[in-house]
């Protein structure tokens, strides 16, 4: 009996870690292009252009917040769905997702093309600062739609196990980011307007990327206008928001603590936290992206009947992710000066000293990985007593995909758990 949990757990294990880096990615692609942004415009325009870029990391805080909900949402029904063998209700969950990432795109596209001083305002630019967000803003708005829709398909094509391209998207991001940005600021003086139209002709490059998989004949999960779950919508979103709860909260602490940065400490204070929310965001993307697979994972062993899965997945969080969580903590505290360097190299500079000096927040703020990884568990523990998917209460679930797999006691009438995708695909 212990070898056989032995077993199952070290499978599942090797299916969450393999899973694992596509799911935390779909949710830190907007920290990574803030990086990459913040680190060229540090060097290339002026330390004090940070500041713009950690401005509008609050408007990619909201985008952030509305991914999950319509992520968390359709990977709760598209599990239930897809663990009862129903691919076209499956289909349809997967097209609505899209659909409404679209919509929701157009409508913040059009927002920033028609008032980007107004949202500038909103996010607290003084008068030094708000013409180059405004002109970041405007840049951007090319790449919302690209951004929202490659996370959906991103997430829609791990169905497929299809996780190697959304990693080659990724890389393929990174990318042209970096090369565009060194075109259009380093050689050709774009300026801000540079960084921001680099971003978003690389969230294109990220979008197509993970889009083409549709027009291979092997796909079978295309998307479809006919099957495109309208009635879901409610439900959808009624289950996705508890789990963009906390990225709605970090993005309200922002739009306070930018506001008071400014009046108090100035540029440098804020080019410094910008920074520092920008490297946290990407580590956070780890808890936030285990959170979603323990909500994907769940959901489909709830489709299969599956309660000793779910057990085996409580395990799996409380020794291994969790461990994980604290390694990375702990690496975040002793890189701390590096990553500073990394966006002020020059150690005078009080930026610099700002986010370099701030052990306590590296300390404190490592621990907030961990309640995102645990809360999953904590709260699916009451469906192992009611048998009930409804919508988590956990706030920092991440809801960031979903993915089908074979659970642990479906291995009987599945061949055999290796992590591959469920037999109905």
């Amino acid at each position: 009996m212990f070898r056989r949990i032995r077993e199952e757990d070290a499978m599942l294990a090797r299916l969450f870690f393999r899973l694992l880096p596509v799911q935390a990615a779909i949710v830190a692609m907007g920290s990574i292009n803030s990086i990459v942004d913040g680190v060229v415009a540090s060097r290339f325009i002026d330390p004090s252009t940070v500041g713009v870029v950690g401005l509008y990391y609050t408007m990619l805080r909201i985008l952030e917040a509305v991914g999950a909900v319509l992520l968390g949402g359709v990977s709760v029904l598209s599990g239930r769905y897809l663990g009862s063998g129903k691919i076209d209700r499956t289909r349809g969950i997967c097209s609505l997702g899209m659909a409404l990432a679209i919509l929701i795109g157009a409508l913040l596209t059009a927002a920033s093309f028609a008032f980007p001083g107004t949202i500038a305002d909103l996010l607290g630019a003084n008068a030094e600062l708000r013409e180059p967000l405004k002109t970041y803003i405007l840049g951007y708005a090319f790449g919302l739609i690209p951004q929202l829709l490659g996370q959906q398909i991103a997430a829609d094509i791990q169905l497929e196990r299809q996780e190697g391209l959304g990693n080659a998207a990724v890389a393929a991001m990174i990318v042209t980011n970096v090369l565009l940005d060194f075109l259009f600021v380093a050689v050709q003086d774009k300026g801000v307007w540079g960084l921001a139209l680099a971003t978003s002709l690389a969230n294109w490059v990220y979008f197509l990327i993970v889009a083409q998989y549709y027009f291979r004949p092997k796909a079978q999960l295309k998307p479809s206008v006919k099957l495109i779950a309208w009635n879901e919508t409610a439900e959808m979103l009624k289950i996705g928001f508890p789990n963009a709860l906390l990225v709605f909260c970090l993005a309200a602490r922002s739009l306070v603590i930018n506001r008071l940065l400014l009046v108090h400490a100035g540029g440098d204070g804020l080019s410094a936290l910008s920074a520092f929310n920008m490297i946290s965001g990407l580590i956070l993307s780890v808890a936030l992206g285990s959170g979603a697979l323990v909500r994907i994972l769940t959901s489909v062993f709830l489709g299969e009947n599956n309660r000793e899965g779910i057990l085996t997945l409580f395990r799996l969080i409380f020794s291994k992710v969790l461990g994980m969580m604290a390694v990375i903590a702990v690496v975040e505290i002793l890189l701390s000066p590096v990553l500073a360097a990394m966006f002020f190299p020059e150690p005078a500079t009080e930026a610099h000293s700002a986010d370099a000096g701030v052990p306590v927040v590296f300390q404190l703020l490592p621990g907030g990985r961990i309640p995102p990884v645990c809360e999953h568990p904590l709260d699916h523990g009451r469906i192992l007593q009611h048998g009930d998917p409804g919508p988590s209460a956990g706030a920092e679930a991440g809801g960031a995909g979903r993915v089908a797999v074979v659970p642990p006691r479906a291995a009987d009438h599945a061949g055999g758990f290796d992590g591959r995708a469920h037999p109905a695909l």
